[in-house]
């Protein structure tokens, strides 16, 4: 039987898409559903909890329907300040050595917009690989009017897990009180290095090219 190089090609292209997003539960922020009229807005405490998937560290932060501030995706975000600044954390499932890219939209609570607002970011396997800050003051929606914009910036940084399990925390560094940072639309997706995907795809090509010039020269 021949091993044709075109079958050999598209196993290679196979693995360089083969892309699997990391399990981050509920990085949109959309369970539980917050009331869309009565006040939008729910606060939870690290006593309290109660967002699946996600543990609050400290603090308290909002549950934020679209109603009130418009959400990066789907219908509801989060303000890491509740009624002080607040931590949320989620450990997840990653691979040993395998890359992955951290993507998520943040924005500001624009109530007090001349303020600064920020938090830290941060992964952490057995040691800590992704650690960064945060800052943005640039959004102009105005809540009374329903006019303006939230101006969300898109967060992408990779990492690579070094154990079998890693933790995402974004904690509120933004002065107290119920203003901070906005974040929706968290997700971890692996990232297989080019190089490495093809490089694995070229062994591939190469092993068949010369298993058929042997079948060739066989026959």
């Amino acid at each position: 039987m021949k091993i044709r190089f075109g079958l050999v090609v598209a196993v290679s292209m196979l693995l360089a898409a083969n892309v699997v997003r990391a399990q981050i539960s509920n990085g949109g922020f959309e369970q539980p559903t917050t009331p869309p009229l009565s006040g939008s807005v729910t606060t939870f405490t690290s006593a309290s909890q109660g967002i699946p998937g996600w543990t609050i560290v400290s603090g308290n932060v909002d549950l934020v329907a679209t109603a009130l501030l418009p959400s990066f995706e789907g219908n509801e975000s989060i303000n890491l300040n509740g009624l002080s600044p607040g931590a949320i954390s989620q450990t997840f499932s990653t691979v040993l050595g395998q890359a992955y890219t951290l993507t998520f939209g943040y924005s500001n609570n624009p109530g007090s917009p001349s303020a600064i607002f920020t938090a830290d970011v941060s992964v952490t396997g057995a040691t800590p690989v992704l650690a960064t800050t945060i800052t943005h003051n640039t959004s102009t929606y105005d809540i009374n009017t329903h006019t303006g914009s939230m101006n969300y910036n898109v967060f992408s940084q990779n990492f690579i897990a070094n154990s079998t399990s890693s933790t995402v925390k974004f904690q509120s560094t933004s002065p107290a009180g119920p203003y901070g940072i906005v974040l929706d639309g968290i997700k971890a997706t692996a990232t297989p290095e080019f190089g490495s995907v093809f490089s694995l795809g070229g062994l591939l090509v190469a092993g068949g090219v010369g298993l058929w010039i042997k079948k060739r020269r066989v026959q």
